[in-house]
């Protein structure tokens, strides 16, 4: 099977995956670009656009994955790669209570646009909650695996804290995405 065609066929799925997901018949407006795909996960344009919305409104409490960012496709395939990861492991998994807190500092920051935010994604509550959850276990598992150890190099409360572990995260990754299949999609891809 050609590239093209490979192209093709997750648009496809994708489109049909969010056509069953709509709340009414597929319509036009539904249909997404393939932009990435991490081992069998697709990354679609809309998930770069809602880590764009995350970036503005999520309060996430881990310097390499905090706004400001410059490439949101690579942060999206990092999360991916991040939450194979971290999928099933209860060490991560973070408390009730923790995701009700981000979910209010969100909604906090969204302000009176929230319900509107919601209808824009497509989102109930309970899966806006599901979605917090999974990007707190994202970083949970960062934070565990790398954040913990650089205490013992510079402490947390250095001003140079952030950079120190942003850059530090860039190698720590790249570890983590020699073993994973990654491929784009160039954007002229029928």
């Amino acid at each position: 099977m050609s590239p093209g065609m490979i192209a093709s066929l997750l648009i496809a799925l994708s489109t049909t995956s969010l056509a069953q997901n709509a709340a009414g018949p597929p319509s036009a407006a539904r249909i997404d670009r393939v932009v990435s795909v991490v081992g069998s996960s697709v990354i679609t344009q809309s998930d770069i656009e809602l880590e764009q919305s995350f970036q503005r409104f999520d309060p996430i409490d881990c310097p390499p994955l905090e706004a400001p960012q410059v490439d949101l496709l690579n942060v999206v395939e990092e999360r991916r790669i991040l939450q194979k990861l971290a999928d099933g492991r209860a060490l991560y998994t973070p408390k009730a209570n923790d995701i009700q807190s981000r979910l209010d500092t969100l909604k906090a920051r969204v302000g009176e646009q929230y319900p509107q935010f919601l209808q824009k994604w497509g989102f109930s509550e309970e899966q806006l909650r599901e979605i917090l959850k999974q990007r707190m276990l994202e970083e949970a598992y960062v934070e565990r695996n790398l954040g913990r150890s650089l205490l013992a190099e510079i402490p947390r409360d250095d001003v140079d804290w952030s950079h120190y572990y942003r850059q530090r995260y860039q190698s720590w990754i790249e570890a983590r995405k020699q073993s994973q299949s990654i491929r784009r999609i160039p954007d002229n891809t029928p």
